[in-house]
């Protein structure tokens, strides 16, 4: 038996030796800090997603921490000293986030004179055909029962 060997590519994979420049280096961090991503970050300076983790560590970790830093300081700047609404949205984000305060709405809903809620089941007769003819039903009802007089149906 004989066994058929595919012949080896004589093609040959050039390394190429990625220096990356201060500038790339800015441009990463910036772009990383904006919120893009590795793969976006390395479709704008047009090399593989690899090289871009590889050569861009530091620019990738620092990159998000400094533009919060950035923005947390400007917040703080405008909730301590800015005017008008602008620092009071400022004041109460910084609150709500740094110092835990929450808004709260409550809705309590009670029965007759703030007593508990009454909880119950109405049974509609098929024969009824809308609301207003149940609420004529009852009515009625109501008014028979007043004068003590059995419904004689039961219903």
């Amino acid at each position: 038996m004989s066994r058929i060997v595919k012949p080896k590519s004589k093609r040959k994979r050039v390394a190429f030796k990625f220096t990356p420049t201060l500038e790339q280096r800015k441009k990463v961090e910036q772009l990383h800090a904006f919120g893009l991503t590795t793969f976006q970050i390395a479709a704008v300076l047009e090399v593989s997603e690899v090289t871009i983790r590889r050569h861009f560590k530091k620019e990738l970790e620092q990159g998000t921490a400094k533009a919060t830093a950035l923005v947390a300081q400007n917040l703080f700047r405008t909730a301590t000293e800015g005017r008008g609404m602008t620092a009071l949205t400022a004041q109460m984000f910084w609150l709500k986030t740094r110092a835990r305060w929450r808004e709260v709405d409550r809705l309590e809903v009670t029965g007759a004179e703030g007593q508990p809620l009454q909880i119950g089941v109405v049974a509609i007769p098929a024969k009824v055909q809308s609301v207003e003819e149940w609420v004529r039903l009852q009515e009625e009802r109501k008014a028979l029962s007043d004068r003590n007089v059995i419904d004689a149906e039961g219903e």
